[in-house]
């Protein structure tokens, strides 16, 4: 018996819009997903096997099973965390770890021969992912092979259903969804695609598909305090009730004349931190290619204790998503 299970509590399903807009092309609704709320506290570690999806080292309250892992399909860096005589062990480069998932099942998906209306929910579910990875397949410093293959499979079992059917439509109203983080108070923005890692320190980072200008204004209307003053409060208080020693906000936007834009603000706590942000200032300036953020608000700067430092730029290697941008945070600690 194999069980999906999605690696946040039920409640963190609100923070995905996307997500819950994609469902219902599969028929499902939320309440039906098995979450980390529904993992028995009294399930012992050893009766069970684990395989890792999107992720290729087990933390957080899974990670009691870590010893029952039995392989993964991954597309970021190798944590060495899997062995290598894993019964499963995909980790590769790819645009969405989604494509690798349908690279691996596609002839047993074949020889199941369900429904053909079946196969296209299934599909869209799939599809849905791997198009908001690779931004429509239009990300070229994302999308590779294994992510056209994947959307030729995928949309293969949609026109096998006879079914009307434009990817581009399709794609915006997801886009749409995961953009409206309007009904979000700005400490579930942060939550919404936030990751972590236990280095010496932790390296939280949190990804936001707005700019800071956008988040600043948004704590401002919130709190009733000055822009820049409500930001930092929040992400300073975010990053505290992470325990994190250095933590960075990447955000992502693109502005009406079409470009895409990311930006990165980034937080060291102690001297610990303070001098992790250093060594990432020293050795990753000019990979990500970043400038001084553009921005009228004055968010990079000291606080008066010295306990705290914050550096905020425009980052201009776009190519740079969040797993290259962590590991490199994570050596700097």
């Amino acid at each position: 018996l194999q069980i999906p299970i999605l690696n946040i509590p039920a409640a963190d399903l609100a923070l995905r819009p996307e997500f819950t807009a994609l469902l219902p092309y599969a028929g499902l609704q939320p309440s039906q997903l098995i979450t980390l709320d529904d993992v028995p506290p009294t399930l012992t570690p050893g009766a069970v096997s684990v395989l890792l999806v999107d992720h290729n080292a087990i933390t957080g309250p899974m990670e009691r099973f870590a010893d029952g892992v039995s392989g993964c399909i991954d597309h970021h860096d190798d944590e060495g965390k899997v062995p290598a005589t894993a019964e499963l062990r995909i980790i590769e480069r790819t645009g969405s770890c989604t494509s690798l998932v349908v690279g691996h099942v596609a002839a047993a998906w074949d020889a199941l021969d369900p429904a053909p209306e079946v196969d296209a929910q299934v599909a869209k579910l799939a599809l849905g992912a791997i198009l908001i990875d690779t931004g429509c397949l239009g990300d070229g410093d994302k999308v590779t092979e294994h992510d056209r293959r994947a959307v030729d499979v995928l949309e293969g079992k949609i026109a096998a259903a006879w079914e009307e059917w434009d990817r581009e439509v399709f794609y915006a109203a997801l886009r749409q969804a995961k953009e409206d983080l309007g009904p979000l108070a700005l400490r579930d923005v942060l939550r919404k695609d936030y990751k972590e890692w236990d280095e010496s320190l932790r390296v939280g980072v949190a990804s936001v598909v707005k700019p800071l200008a956008w988040m600043a204004d948004k704590a401002g209307r919130e709190t009733g305090k000055s822009p820049a003053a409500a930001l930092l409060a929040d992400v300073d208080a975010f990053a505290k009730e992470r325990n994190a020693g250095l933590f960075a906000v990447m955000t992502t936007h693109t502005n009406d004349d079409g470009h895409f834009h990311r930006e990165l603000l980034l937080l060291g706590f102690g001297s610990a931190g303070i001098e992790a942000g250093e060594r990432f200032v020293a050795e990753s300036t000019e990979e990500l290619s970043l400038a001084p953020w553009a921005g009228s608000l004055n968010l990079a700067g000291a606080d008066a204790d010295g306990q705290t430092r914050r550096w905020a730029w425009e980052q201009h290697a776009t190519q740079h998503s969040r797993k290259r941008v962590g590991p490199l945070l994570r050596a700097a600690v």
